[in-house]
């Protein structure tokens, strides 16, 4: 009886080994599939745990690179702590990878640039796949509310007018970016200016049913905490001194008559001493619930519990932001908003409903569809279980037609890889 183990010895054929040792990657990839419909999570979730009222829609590009857009979408939604934790999950298999390969005989020397080499091709590779993640185009899930009256809003981004927005970000760039993820209204909150709201009016639609609407506001400090302050530059023009809104003259243009401010409290932040709206006073009418920045995802899982008790206790409409500076091309929350017939309103008149309705009805304005996170918490042992937690989400929200694709990506790669031979038959030592 021949042993295949042993250095030298003649390797098996390739068609009278089991399934499983032919195309492991694709049997496993096919059980994730299976079983994460059958077993796993939902693609969306709500704060309070209760039944998003929408559901995700993908078009054939995204289909086409169902693998790839799936995985940066699943990792677009994590917190920087679980980062770290999926990296070093992966630097630990890429060791266990190279310790348990076959070997074959070889000089040291010729090992150990083989071990170089692979080391740096692979982290090349990581590098290039998270940089695509960033910058690279591709095609977006898009939020599609189950009821006609819903308006998918965005209470926070930005352009390239802001500091800190990635260079040829525009206004017309976020339009677009906003319209593949399925939003209806997205308020331009720049730093200190209003010109990429300015610069996306001509773009906007006549009817707000047409198409993605830009709307305005502000990224501002509001008595010592980071607000958007949604609404018209002339109610809020006179009273900005650097990046403050200074309190005596917001009052003071109240009084004049003006609309009175719309204040999201933004995260991340101290959500200690938070001043609520009140009839004679002004104050934060809505806070956000989550928050796509990497610290603002940190702050909306780590202190979800709190933030949800501060929307009933300090009655404020819980929304979502995307907080997007130009990067990812991955929405992690949307904001809905019931405006009856928004669809025949101008952009601005729809601007004005949305204010009206966060002021009116606070809590009860607004609902928050969220990407399920795979989030136990802080500490090692739940950091530990991210990759995992990754890879179970991931194919549990999967629609059929994703499923369809991962299997035709998993047998067509395992196919084209046994035609061109295994790698032990092609080339030694690696």
């Amino acid at each position: 009886m021949i042993r295949h183990d042993r250095p030298g010895a003649p390797e098996p054929d390739g068609a009278r080994l089991p399934l499983h040792r032919r195309h492991p990657v694709a049997l496993t990839v096919t059980a994730l599939v299976v079983l994460g419909g059958l077993l796993g999570p939902a693609a969306l979730s709500t704060p309070t745990g209760g039944v998003p009222e929408a559901s995700l829609r993908v078009g054939w590009g995204y289909l086409a690179m169902a693998p790839v857009a799936g995985v940066l979408d699943a990792l677009s939604v994590l917190t920087l702590g679980q980062h770290y934790a999926f990296l070093g999950t992966l630097i630990l298999v890429y060791a266990g990878w190279r310790v348990l390969r076959r070997r074959t005989r070889g000089g040291w020397l010729r090992r150990t640039g083989i071990e170089i080499a692979v080391a740096v091709a692979s982290l090349l590779g990581l590098a290039a796949f998270y940089g695509y993640g960033m910058v690279g185009p591709r095609p977006m899930a898009e939020l599609v509310p189950h009821h006609p009256d819903d308006v998918v809003v965005d209470v926070h981004s930005h352009t390239d007018a802001s500091h800190d927005a990635r260079e040829g970000f525009g206004p017309e760039d976020n339009r677009a970016w906003h319209a593949a993820a399925g939003f209806d209204a997205v308020y331009v909150s720049d730093h200190r200016n209003w010109q990429g709201w300015r610069a996306a009016v001509p773009g906007n639609p006549a009817r707000a049913g047409d198409g993605t609407s830009l709307l305005p506001a502000l990224e501002i400090l509001w008595q010592g905490k980071y607000a958007n302050a949604l609404g018209a530059p002339e109610r809020y023009r006179a009273a900005v001194e650097g990046n403050r809104l200074i309190a005596d003259s917001v009052y003071a243009l109240w009084e004049r008559g003006a609309p009175r401010p719309t204040l999201v409290l933004t995260i991340p932040e101290q959500l200690d001493s938070v001043r609520p709206a009140t009839a004679d006073s002004v104050g934060f009418v809505a806070i956000e619930v989550s928050d796509a920045s990497p610290k603002g995802l940190r702050q909306s899982r780590r202190d979800r519990a709190l933030i949800l008790r501060m929307v009933d206790s300090l009655d404020l409409a819980p929304v979502a932001a995307s907080n997007n500076h130009g990067w990812g091309r991955t929405a992690a929350a949307w904001t809905l908003i019931r405006i009856p017939g928004w669809r025949e309103r101008t952009p601005d008149a729809l601007n004005a409903a949305i204010e009206e309705r966060l002021h009116s009805e606070r809590a009860g304005a607004s609902r928050v569809v969220e990407r399920r996170s795979p989030y136990f918490g802080s500490s090692v042992p739940a950091l530990a279980l991210t990759a995992p937690a990754v890879l179970w989400q991931m194919f549990g929200g999967l629609g059929f037609g994703q499923r369809v694709a991962w299997l035709a990506w998993a047998w067509g790669l395992a196919l084209v890889i046994a035609r061109l031979g295994t790698p032990s038959q092609r080339t030694s030592g690696r």
